[in-house]
């Protein structure tokens, strides 16, 4: 318990985990989805806090040994508590990171934080997650994130023909600039 007290936690894609916003002088952060934007957060705090505690929960212990060589305490899901008292810690020091694909603007239009959202599983899902992160913090929607050769610019790339509208808008963020304003 101690340890929560001087955490920060950053969720990512729809997981919740508590965080407290208390900065101290080795500042410890929680990444709940270590995976391409949450290592980036994470090598990133340890670049602002050089010797605060980083903990990457993961689904599987597959990258671990990376996490470990870039400074990265790796954690299982399953290892994390699941009981009220770990939940309540979080209360207003709380980031989720979602997606902008819970709008339904598929027609090139410009989405707002008030446009409709798709009755879509996946959208449902992250909307119902977003609620209750919004009970105890923030929720941020990314879209278009990317790398060199990650994104939806690989996709598009790899096509001789984009039917598509061809004056319409397309969200794009480097995972880097994502990491560095979380």
């Amino acid at each position: 318990e101690q340890m929560m007290h001087s955490a920060i936690q950053v969720v990512l894609i729809g997981i919740m985990a508590p965080a407290v916003n208390r900065i101290t002088a080795s500042p410890k952060l929680n990444v709940v989805g270590c995976g391409v934007l949450g290592t980036r957060v994470a090598k990133e705090w340890l670049e602002r806090y050089p010797d605060s505690d980083v903990c990457g929960e993961t689904v599987s212990s597959k990258r671990h040994d990376e996490l470990r060589t870039l400074g990265i305490r790796p954690l299982l899901r399953e290892a994390r508590p699941k009981n009220d008292k770990y939940a309540r810690l979080c209360e207003n020091c709380f980031v989720m990171i979602s997606s902008g694909g819970v709008y339904a603007e598929d027609q090139g239009g410009i989405c707002f934080e008030t446009s409709p959202v798709t009755a879509s599983a996946r959208a449902q899902k992250l909307l119902k997650a977003e609620a209750a992160a919004l009970k105890v913090g923030a929720v941020i929607r990314l879209a278009g994130l990317y790398t060199l050769d990650r994104g939806a610019h690989v996709f598009w790339y790899a096509k001789t023909t984009v039917d598509a509208i061809p004056d319409s808008f397309i969200n794009l963020v480097h995972y880097d600039d994502a990491a560095t304003a979380t």
